[in-house]
């Protein structure tokens, strides 16, 4: 794995997690 990918994989996975976060803030 190159340094590129694992930086993309770990900014990635929060940054989704933080969308599901703030889409479920907003349905309720």
């Amino acid at each position: 794995m190159t340094s590129q990918t694992a930086g993309g994989a770990l900014l990635r996975e929060p940054v989704a997690l933080a969308r599901m976060l703030t889409s479920l803030r907003r349905e309720i």
